[in-house]
Protein backbone atom coordinates (compact mmCIF):
# COMPACT_ATOMS: atom_id res chain seq x y z
CA UNK A 1 0.00 0.00 0.00
CA UNK A 2 0.92 3.59 -0.95
CA UNK A 3 1.59 5.64 2.70
CA UNK A 4 1.96 9.33 2.16
CA UNK A 5 1.53 12.55 4.30
CA UNK A 6 -1.40 14.46 4.88
CA UNK A 7 -2.19 17.77 6.50
CA UNK A 8 -5.85 18.17 8.57
CA UNK A 9 -7.60 21.42 8.28
CA UNK A 10 -9.66 21.42 11.54
CA UNK A 11 -12.36 23.88 12.73
CA UNK A 12 -14.12 23.71 15.98
CA UNK A 13 -15.65 26.25 18.71
CA UNK A 14 -15.25 26.64 22.00
CA UNK A 15 -17.76 24.55 24.04
CA UNK A 16 -18.94 27.30 26.53
CA UNK A 17 -19.21 30.04 24.53
CA UNK A 18 -19.91 28.87 21.15
CA UNK A 19 -17.09 31.06 19.86
CA UNK A 20 -15.40 29.75 16.76
CA UNK A 21 -11.64 28.96 17.53
CA UNK A 22 -8.86 29.66 15.18
CA UNK A 23 -8.22 27.11 12.78
CA UNK A 24 -5.72 24.10 13.69
CA UNK A 25 -3.40 21.89 11.75
CA UNK A 26 -2.43 18.68 12.10
CA UNK A 27 0.47 16.85 10.00
CA UNK A 28 0.24 13.22 9.55
CA UNK A 29 3.00 11.12 7.96
CA UNK A 30 3.00 7.17 6.86
CA UNK A 31 -0.80 6.95 6.48
CA UNK A 32 -2.78 5.67 3.75
CA UNK A 33 -5.65 7.27 1.82
CA UNK A 34 -8.31 4.98 3.98
CA UNK A 35 -6.32 5.77 6.99
CA UNK A 36 -6.45 9.51 5.88
CA UNK A 37 -10.20 9.45 6.08
CA UNK A 38 -11.06 7.32 8.91
CA UNK A 39 -9.19 9.99 10.98
CA UNK A 40 -10.96 12.62 9.00
CA UNK A 41 -14.13 10.67 10.01
CA UNK A 42 -13.45 10.23 14.04
CA UNK A 43 -12.30 13.86 14.10
CA UNK A 44 -14.96 15.37 12.57
CA UNK A 45 -17.77 13.20 14.78
CA UNK A 46 -16.35 14.82 18.14
CA UNK A 47 -18.75 17.92 19.46
CA UNK A 48 -17.14 21.05 19.23
CA UNK A 49 -15.84 20.28 15.85
CA UNK A 50 -17.46 21.89 12.74
CA UNK A 51 -15.70 20.63 10.05
CA UNK A 52 -12.23 18.77 9.04
CA UNK A 53 -10.32 18.32 5.99
CA UNK A 54 -7.23 16.80 4.63
CA UNK A 55 -5.12 17.46 1.77
CA UNK A 56 -2.09 15.09 0.79
CA UNK A 57 0.79 16.87 0.63
CA UNK A 58 2.62 16.92 -2.96
CA UNK A 59 6.27 17.48 -3.38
Amino acid sequence: MNKYTFIFEIASREIGTGRILPREYRKKTGMTINDARTYARRISNMNNIIFCKFFKEML
